[in-house]
Order: C-alpha cells, then sequence, then structure tokens
C-alpha cells in the first residue's frame, strides 16, 4: 500500500473555464523492519512473543501470556496455531495485510485496528490457503494519544486472531487504514 495524495493541476479551455486533471501520487510505505519471535514455551510476566512494525510505521507487540493463556488455552480449536510454521504465518498479515480498518466496535474506549490477509496454514498434514484476521489494541504512548488520528497510534498490541477458510466481514463504515497496493 503506498498512501495517496491528490493533486490537482488546471489548464485553461478559455477565460471562464477550466479543466481540473487530478494527479493520485503515491509514496512508498514505511520500510519494514525485522520480525522479533521468541519460541521460548516458558511465558514470563510481560514478555514479548513478537514484536515488529506494520506497513504504517507503527509497533505491534505479541504477549506471550496473551498468545499462551487467550489465544491457545481459551481456544483449543486453535491449538494449530502454536505450530512454529503457522505462527509465523498467522503473524506475517501484521507486516504485509491485504487491509488494515478500524474494528466493527471501535471507540474512544474501544480503540481496536483489524488487520485481514491469508497465509498459507498447516493443520492435519495438509497445507492451505486460509483467510487472517487479526485484532489489535492501540495504547497510549510517549507521544500524545488521539483517536481520530491514526499517526498517533504507534504502540498497539495484539490481542487476538481467527484463521478461517472464508472471512465474511461488512466493513462498510469502518475506517480504513491500509490497502495493499497491487500494481
Amino acid at each position: 500500500m503506498t498512501d495517496c495524495k491528490k493533486e490537482e493541476s488546471t489548464k485553461v479551455v478559455s477565460n471562464s473555464s477550466k479543466i481540473i486533471n487530478p494527479k493520485i501520487l503515491a509514496t512508498p510505505p514505511a520500510k519494514i523492519e525485522t520480525v522479533k519471535i521468541n519460541f521460548n514455551r516458558k511465558p514470563t510476566i510481560d514478555h514479548f512473543k513478537f514484536e515488529t512494525i506494520n506497513p504504517l510505521g507503527h509497533r505491534v507487540v505479541l504477549k506471550e501470556s496473551t498468545w499462551t493463556e487467550h489465544v491457545i488455552n481459551d481456544h483449543p480449536d486453535r491449538s494449530f496455531y502454536n505450530d512454529e510454521f503457522n505462527f509465523g504465518q498467522i503473524l506475517s498479515v501484521i507486516t504485509t495485510p491485504t487491509i488494515i480498518v478500524e474494528d466493527k466496535d471501535f471507540s474512544e474506549e474501544n480503540v481496536r485496528i483489524n488487520y485481514f490477509g491469508s497465509a498459507m496454514i498447516k493443520n492435519n498434514g495438509q497445507f492451505k490457503m486460509k483467510s487472517v484476521k487479526i485484532v489489535t489494541e492501540v495504547y497510549e504512548s510517549e507521544i500524545s494519544f488521539n483517536i481520530k488520528d491514526g499517526s498517533t497510534w504507534n504502540y498497539q498490541e495484539m490481542v487476538t486472531c481467527f484463521v478461517q477458510s472464508t472471512m465474511n466481514e461488512d466493513l462498510n463504515d469502518r475506517g480504513v487504514h491500509y490497502v495493499q497496493n497491487s500494481l
């Protein structure tokens, strides 16, 4: 995805009329840094299992306790997420999402962001392309936080994820923050 800006150039046709030609200017996405993953099976308090930078330049982390206690232990049907290959594939959606949108219940009290993409997932010895949804929560950081300004959302924690055959998400009326460039 690129951040797009619209510029207009004008062409005078006569003294009383002009033709406006819009131009779309694209800027390259922020550099994606190396992903840090901890496969240590012994969770510690506030220990990060995963930390990376999303395409918008924001830091996204996953706490070991969130992964172990919520994503895996609270949902036994998701135990295959814990496979090292699958874990890497699922979390690659943060660094290379198809789209990043505000959560359906986005508000000042619920500043959650949804990352959507697809990944090759191994389950029962078979590899299949699956849809992935990752939910992060935005937290205040050292700089002032403004719910209306996504550029201040520079620290997000992953709170859950879903791997499904298909995603049926209604994206109408949601703020879109990123769309992967297909050029």
